[in-house]
């Protein structure tokens, strides 16, 4: 009986090694090519899950600074590779002629390239917002632009417009900062604040992104998910500003602005502030000429716009009420002219004091401008 059973188990032994070894020579002998294709074409693509913005809101919660979510369009230089150079340039310039963008040609784009020769596996973002009747045209010829992406990332937007637009400050590109080490974790074509404080709070406003690995073919048509970490939105900044009073400001300070220009027509420059004497918090703050943060928002500027912000006089990027450098004098008159009202009798019905525009005494020194 012994001897049977292990007859038996002997040949189920054998059995189960013939079924092995037939499985391995028909992968290896008839399946090899079909398998060697797909390790080949199939890869692991990693898809950025870019964190929104944290919101900039005032005092009682009024949204200043939020996000929309936009189409971008990024170029895979390392699929572009694999064209000939032949093949290259016929896809840029097919691009070039669906954007139908005076800021973007074949040059520009050779130029993101090179600039990114050494993050060449990260995306380069080409354009983005770009509208839905671009998208569905890039996705009809997909097959023809090799290395073109469409994805959706939210992007900032600011609901009012110029309103606060010195203090808020604005977001673009990321350049000289990857040079620091406080920016490490960022890539290029990432949107990092440059001004106000969209750059003193950039830390908190970022957020933390998300990705998914993806296997893909290469088509790139997705196979299946591998791994995917959520991104984490940025912290919401409240500020001491009242969205009320600085729509009252602004109003109010361009007026004012109007009139003076009536008279003496250089004087298209200013600032004002407006504190909270018990406690020094900002409540409104103004800056002219004016500065729209979405003029820049990771998007090129036109001539046009280039020459407003920064060429023509006044430039209208400075931030006049906290830049500017000037003489203390006139900050100092509201408490001389309180004194005077209050030692001296004054009143501020019946008495003025006429200015000439220059001192009485020698040597008769005469005011630098408007008064």
């Amino acid at each position: 009986v012994l001897e049977r059973t292990l007859r038996l188990y002997t040949w189920v032994i054998a059995l189960i090694f013939i079924v092995l070894i037939s499985r391995v020579a028909w992968l290896q002998l008839f399946k090899v090519d079909e398998f060697r294709l797909q390790a080949e074409t199939n890869i692991i693509r990693k898809i950025l899950d870019q964190a929104a913005r944290g919101e900039i809101a005032d005092r009682n919660g009024q949204v200043l600074a939020t996000n929309r979510m936009v189409f971008n369009l990024t170029l895979d230089y390392l699929s572009l590779d694999d064209l000939s150079k032949d093949e290259q340039d016929q896809c840029i310039h097919r691009l070039v002629a669906i954007l139908q963008d005076p800021n973007i040609t074949y040059d520009s784009i050779k130029e993101a390239v090179a600039a990114q020769r050494n993050r060449l596996y990260e995306p380069i973002v080409i354009k983005r917002d770009i509208p839905i009747e671009t998208v569905t045209v890039i996705e009809e010829l997909k097959q023809e632009l090799t290395g073109v992406s469409i994805n959706v990332q939210p992007k900032r937007y600011y609901p009012y417009g110029s309103l606060a637009g010195h203090l808020l400050g604005y977001v673009h590109s990321i350049k000289e900062e990857l040079e620091l080490p406080e920016f490490a974790d960022y890539g290029l074509g990432d949107l990092v604040g440059k001004t106000g404080l969209e750059k003193v709070y950039e830390h908190y406003l970022r957020g933390e992104n998300g990705f998914r690995q993806m296997e893909v073919t290469a088509s790139n048509r997705p196979v299946r998910e591998i791994l995917s970490v959520p991104s984490v939105p940025g912290d919401t900044l409240y500020l001491t500003i009242d969205l009320k009073l600085q729509q009252v400001m602004e109003q109010a300070f361009d007026e004012m602005l109007a009139e003076v220009q009536q008279k003496y027509p250089k004087a298209k420059a200013g600032a004002a502030v407006l504190l909270d004497v018990k406690t020094g918090k900002v409540l409104a703050l103004v800056s002219r000429p004016a500065l729209n943060p979405d003029d820049f928002n990771g998007n090129p500027l036109s001539q046009e716009k280039a020459n407003y912000y920064f060429n023509i006089s006044p430039p209208a990027l400075y931030n006049r009420a906290v830049q500017g450098s000037y003489i203390p004098g006139s900050a100092f008159k509201p408490i001389v002219g309180m004194a005077a009202l209050e030692a001296a009798g004054l009143d501020p019905e019946k008495d003025y004091v006429t200015c000439s525009g220059k001192y009485w005494e020698p040597p008769y020194i005469s005011c630098t401008g408007v008064h």
